[in-house]
């Protein structure tokens, strides 16, 4: 059959067939592609529905098929190929998505966007600059930079979507303004990197780029967007008395958090810090801000008199 400018042909040794066939012993075995062959199938399928016409650059898919293999072989052929191969690192998948789909369908597509804003995230200027690694040989990174970057894309992707998932008035009010959003989640890990300086810098004794605090301070911080919102102040300063508080009362060492795991240590986290932003603390935070800086002018204005 001809598809497109391809050829597809199959030679098939009727010899090896049983007719009728036998219910158990298959008679061709797909040992290898079923997943490729399903999306095509898929594709196909969809084409006949809508009665649309197929793509010119049909997909070409690589399969294998087997004949007259007795289901004990098949079974191991399948364990044999299957059954042993490494899993792909998924940052490197995140990368690859990042790289083959256009930045526009991602901005704009709400279960995309957590990727798109990951990605903005980690590059130079933005609060995750030099922390993100996209996958790839961490041999490679470690050689040219003396470190593999703590924090996968793909981390960071879900604790960006877990952060959007609570802060429902960010999204009712900027939906359809992705960078406003972007520029709002920049400013709130902004606060968090120059709170915790010390934290942010070690990963191996702090939890905060770890699993459990970076899904913690994403839940605590959806929570303080919706916040923010309410108060209207929402720049990195305004983010970083939110922080004070927390700051002060709770320790992120590791050591201070034994036998916490999961998603379940990701909540019992950021119960724990929006425990310690206490509303009057954070007040008076700004207000001492507020004071410093009128002091300061009060000084230069009595230095310019005398």
């Amino acid at each position: 059959e001809t598809i497109g400018m391809s050829t597809v042909g199959v030679r098939v040794h009727l010899g090896q067939f049983q007719w009728p066939k036998m219910n158990k012993s298959p008679m061709i075995s797909r040992v290898d592609g079923n997943h490729r062959l399903f999306g095509v199938d898929e594709l196909l399928d969809r084409a006949d529905e809508d009665e649309a016409e197929l793509p010119d650059s049909f997909p070409e898919v690589s399969f294998s098929l087997l004949i007259g293999l007795s289901p004990v072989d098949e079974a191991r052929l399948f364990r044999d190929i299957n059954g042993e191969h490494k899993g792909m690192e998924t940052a490197h998948l995140a990368q690859l998505e990042l790289r083959t789909t256009e930045e526009a369908e991602l901005r704009d597509d709400p279960k995309r966007r957590p990727l798109w804003i990951a990605d903005k995230l980690s590059r130079p200027g933005m609060a995750f600059a030099g922390m993100v690694f996209k996958g790839g040989s961490t041999k490679g990174v470690k050689a040219e930079n003396g470190k593999v970057p703590p924090v996968k894309i793909n981390a960071l992707r879900s604790a960006i979507a877990q952060q959007l998932a609570l802060a429902p008035t960010v999204l009712m009010a900027f939906g359809d303004s992705p960078d406003t959003i972007l520029t709002l989640l920049n400013n709130y890990w902004s606060a968090v990197r120059d709170t915790f300086t010390e934290e942010w810098a070690d990963k191996k004794e702090y939890i905060l780029l770890q699993a459990i605090g970076l899904g913690g301070f994403a839940k605590f911080g959806g929570q303080l967007l919706e916040r923010a919102i309410q108060e209207d102040t929402v720049d990195r300063d305004a983010f970083m008395h939110y922080l004070a508080p927390v700051k002060k009362k709770i320790s992120l060492a590791r050591s201070d958090w034994t036998a916490i795991a999961g998603a379940g240590g990701q909540a019992h986290v950021a119960t724990k810090l929006y425990a310690a932003c206490d509303a009057l603390e954070v007040k008076a935070s700004k207000l001492k801000a507020q004071l410093g800086i009128e002091k300061e002018t009060l000084a230069n204005q009595l230095e310019t008199e005398e």
